[in-house]
């Protein structure tokens, strides 16, 4: 009985506190991945509170150059956070966010941190199925401008015929020489 008293204290202490959020499955995987340059949590279907467990890790890790969180629940809460992480970041070269919930407000992010002076070792973006509209195409034009960004997918989003055409003729104007999926 006393067991049991305690673990529903504890419920609903984390209940009633979301910053003691714990996934422990997902804490022993990144523990565990610490120094291997890849972490590949494809169709893990990590949440946004999961992603302030994600971005503690990697704001301060040296040695991750991939990550891959596609095929899960991330909306543009857990975006922002994971963003605001990287800024720290100064070896990750690949992000892979496609099939998540983002949308324009959780790209924003994306492309604030890609434009920025604060990190300038990611090369690889993919924002497919991320549902993005023609509302971030001048984000998107920006960051081709750069130079910097070799792969940007945004495959299979809301984007119209119209905002497809003016991003194809910003690559021809820009000399973008990266991977353009549209």
């Amino acid at each position: 009985m006393e067991d049991n008293e305690n673990r529903l204290r504890l419920i609903t202490l984390d209940e009633q506190n979301p910053s003691l959020y714990q996934n422990e499955w997902l804490q022993k995987l990144l523990d565990d991945n610490k120094t291997k340059p890849s972490l590949n949590l494809f169709y893990e279907l990590i949440n946004d509170d999961d992603m302030k467990m994600i971005a503690k890790e990697m704001a301060n890790n040296k040695t991750r150059i991939i990550l891959n969180l596609s095929c899960s629940p991330i909306t543009a809460k857990g975006c922002q956070y994971l963003c605001n992480a990287l800024e720290r970041n100064s070896t990750l070269e690949a992000l892979f966010l496609c099939d998540n919930h983002l949308g324009d407000d959780g790209a924003q992010f994306v492309w604030q941190l890609l434009l920025a002076d604060k990190n300038k070792t990611i090369r690889a973006i993919d924002l497919s199925l991320t549902e993005l509209t023609d509302n971030c195409i001048d984000k998107i034009v920006e960051v081709m401008k750069t130079a910097r960004i070799r792969y940007i997918d945004i495959e299979k989003n809301h984007l119209s015929i119209e905002g497809k055409q003016q991003l194809r003729q910003a690559a021809i104007d820009n000399n973008y020489t990266g991977k353009l999926y549209l």
